[in-house]
């Protein structure tokens, strides 16, 4: 009820830019050793993203206009691609199909 209830742009801009920042974690390479912590709660943030998504279109429009759209896509493309071998990837597909073809 609360995510449909978001509508100014600094917020979807705040709880997008978090969603990239912890998405992109496992995608980051540094020179040190262990310099960067990888988490493990990226299939939950889909859910999250997804169900931000479903419940308020707003916010779906809002990541559709902004280019963010390619950060978000990038993370959603690599956890499918590594899910394949699993079971697992009707997640990221969704995920996929929830863009329209980008032009």
């Amino acid at each position: 009820y609360f995510l449909s209830r978001i509508h100014r742009e600094e917020d979807f801009h705040f709880v997008l830019s978090g969603l990239i920042r912890l998405l992109n974690n496992p995608l980051m390479q540094t020179y040190l050793p262990n310099s960067c912590k990888k988490i493990g709660f990226h299939e939950e943030l889909l859910v999250l993203f997804w169900k931000m998504c479903d419940y308020n279109k707003k916010f779906l429009f809002y990541v559709l206009k902004t280019s963010d759209v390619l950060d978000i896509l990038v993370p959603i493309l690599y956890f499918l691609n590594e899910s394949l071998s699993l079971s697992r990837s009707h997640l990221y597909l969704y995920l996929y199909l929830l863009f329209p073809p980008l032009k």
